[in-house]
């Protein structure tokens, strides 16, 4: 099973513009066993412009082991999923702190993903005349363009 996914991203708080990330997003069933969570993994084009501020771990680009660069996650318990760009489990085990892109997602269906992000950076931006602008965060919409 796999997905290609157009994505576009807006930043709408959190930084001093407003920012658009499009690009392409590939995803397919995971066969890890070691990460319960983790249903699907994949990458994301490579030539994506992505803002500096955003605190990644390792690249969203990155494909298959030890890491991938994006993951879904599905909390069975609160039946919440959330895709995290930039911090996957990888065969470490475990995911690194202060890092990633977490989407939480409020509409998924076979055409694609709507949902909203925040930076998981323990930082906040700071604008040129010292006033907190808090984390960066926005809306995501994934519509699928393809098997």
């Amino acid at each position: 099973m796999g997905w290609t996914i157009r994505v576009l991203a807006v930043a709408t708080g959190g930084t001093s513009h407003r920012d658009t990330i499009a690009g392409m997003v590939i995803l397919r069933a995971t066969t890890d066993t070691t990460n319960a969570d983790a249903i699907l993994v994949g990458s994301a084009d490579s030539n994506i412009a992505w803002p500096r501020y955003l605190a990644f771990a390792h690249s969203p680009a990155l494909r298959g082991p030890p890491r991938d660069g994006i993951e879904v996650r599905y909390a069975r318990g609160r039946g919440a999923i959330t895709l995290v760009f930039g911090n996957s489990v990888g065969t470490s085990g475990a995911h690194t702190t202060d890092s990633g892109v977490f989407v939480e997602v409020f509409t998924i269906d076979n055409a694609g993903i709507i949902s909203r992000w925040v930076d998981g950076g323990l930082g906040v931006l700071v604008d040129s005349g010292g006033h907190d602008l808090g984390h960066p965060q926005g809306f995501f919409c994934l519509r699928r363009v393809g098997p």
